[in-house]
């Protein structure tokens, strides 16, 4: 349960850095 959420924590925060890149590489 708690790596679950670590791994989702992780995820989502990746997902965000990398909207951020795209929003500025665009």
């Amino acid at each position: 349960m708690f790596l679950k959420s670590l791994f989702l924590l992780l995820f989502r925060n990746f997902c965000l850095a990398h909207t951020l890149f795209d929003c500025f590489y665009k």
